[in-house]
């Protein structure tokens, strides 16, 4: 994933439907990093990247390649954390209806994503 966490939000993912987990903003922009020195940072690849890192309550096992995810956007499940993120090419070019679209299509994403796992993992059965 391009950059550096510039901003983390802890809470209910805004557009999830309730979901919570913490929403992240990564950037890369040497601007932000030039402590007084002119610097040049010329790449073809993407500088910053937006990102939500839900948790399960159980390891999850889900086909992540199954899911239905939109153009851009990119799923890593690791035992309970799915993390579902867009590459963006500057930290600069964020906007609030942008973020919000985001949060909305990445929520939708996660919330295939922890469906899915659980269906893999069903809890055994333990008869009394």
């Amino acid at each position: 994933m391009p950059g550096f966490c510039d901003h983390v939000l802890a809470g209910t993912v805004p557009g999830s439907g309730g979901i919570s987990g913490q929403v992240l903003f990564l950037g890369d922009a040497a601007e932000m990093r030039a402590t007084g020195q002119e610097i040049a940072f010329v790449s073809d690849r993407p500088l910053a990247a937006s990102a939500i890192l839900v948790e399960a309550a159980d390891d999850l096992r889900g086909p992540a390649a199954d899911l239905d995810v939109p153009e851009e956007y990119r799923v890593e499940i690791n035992g309970r954390q799915v993390l579902v993120w867009r590459p963006v090419q500057g930290n600069l070019l964020r906007t609030s209806a942008g973020a919000d679209r985001f949060c909305e299509r990445a929520a939708t994403v996660a919330r295939g994503a922890l469906q899915a796992g659980s269906r893999a993992n069903p809890k055994p059965v333990v008869d009394p």
